[in-house]
């Protein structure tokens, strides 16, 4: 069996508050609790969740961008939590991000060259002038864009543009392992139809691996293999796309799913609306964190971590009621045929 590309294994990241005149932590900020993922070569695995679970803190402590509380995170059999600043240099060659905004992730005093040439000549890919020249007009040309606009300013481009220059960036040092920051919620829906075509044109060409961080789950069923469903710093589901968008098993998923939109109108499924706000990551609730407001809840659940358990091939999910559950929505199911039936 093919070992994971990307292995990370309890990962946590705390941010400390502070306050006072002499500044003294008083609490923290759990962004990441906790949490297991597996990225198999080649493969584009999905993290979604509502704004605010920690999916984009994940994955920049995955890239070390920022330095994770606890945890282990293994790339390509090289442990990245244990490297130093000089360590990671090296690394960043085989692991790139394509951030969310295109409007600020670009350099508005660089041009397109400019941009695209810093990553070639920090990596030692092109050595002269003619050589970048010819490699970036290559990378425009890999991502949709004319050649000839290498030397334009960011400010000269649309937003679905810039991204496409964000992605050739990515590209520029010939990486193994991409993380797409919300790649395509800041654009309009008919652009963001062209960066996922193209994202998955590059992953089959290029034998790319992504962790795509979105909260649009129609976009992560476009795009991804296997989807982990985040929920105030802890996965919440985890499994193969397929499975869990037609037969989810976490309560917070199913309700995700019940709020996308439908294609077809006389096959809509009853939305499940969900009690209260999302709790605060500085003193998240005990046991399940979804306790609070899931329909399902008992008092067990404020009592009682959950684990995620198997619940299917290569599927599992952190719910101590997912089979009472089940049993639930069966006898909700047989009692709505028996009084569709006497009607």
């Amino acid at each position: 069996m093919t070992e994971p590309l990307l292995r990370v294994r309890g990962l946590k990241k705390h941010f400390p508050i502070k306050r006072g005149i002499i500044p003294k932590v008083v609490g923290h900020v759990k962004a990441v609790d906790g949490i297991d993922i597996d990225v198999m070569p080649g493969q584009a695995v999905g993290l979604v969740g509502e704004s605010g679970c920690g999916k984009t803190t994940a994955g920049r402590c995955i890239l070390k961008l920022i330095q994770p509380t606890a945890g282990e995170i293994v790339f390509d059999g090289q442990p990245v939590h244990a490297f130093d600043r000089a360590q990671m240099t090296g690394l960043r060659k085989r692991m790139q991000i394509i951030f969310q905004d295109p409007f600020s992730s670009l350099n508005p005093r660089r041009t397109v060259y400019d941009t695209l040439a810093e990553p070639l000549q920090l990596h030692g890919i092109c050595k002269t002038t003619d050589e970048l020249r010819v490699e970036v007009r290559r990378l425009l040309g890999r991502v949709g864009l004319d050649p000839d606009y290498l030397d334009r300013y960011p400010h000269e481009f649309s937003g679905g543009q810039r991204q496409r220059i964000g992605i050739a960036r990515a590209l520029a040092p010939r990486p193994d392992f991409i993380v797409c920051d919300e790649a395509v919620s800041a654009l309009d829906v008919s652009v963001q139809a062209q960066i996922l075509n193209l994202l998955a044109d590059l992953r089959r060409d290029l034998g790319l691996s992504y962790l795509f961080i979105a909260h649009d789950l129609a976009v992560v069923k476009h795009l991804c293999d296997t989807v982990a469903v985040m929920y105030l710093g802890r996965i919440a589901e985890m499994g193969p796309t397929k499975a869990l968008f037609e037969d989810p098993k976490h309560p917070y998923t199913r309700a995700l799913l019940s709020a996308v939109p439908s294609p077809h109108p006389g096959r809509r499924k009853q939305r499940i609306a969900l009690k209260g706000d999302v709790p605060t990551p500085i003193d998240p609730p005990s046991g399940c964190r979804f306790h609070t407001r899931c329909p399902y809840a008992t008092a067990d659940c404020a009592k009682e971590t959950p684990p995620l358990d198997r619940v299917g091939d290569h599927h599992v999910a952190a719910c101590i009621r997912i089979e009472e559950i089940r049993k639930e929505d069966a006898a909700a199911a047989a009692a709505a045929g028996s009084a569709e039936a006497s009607h």
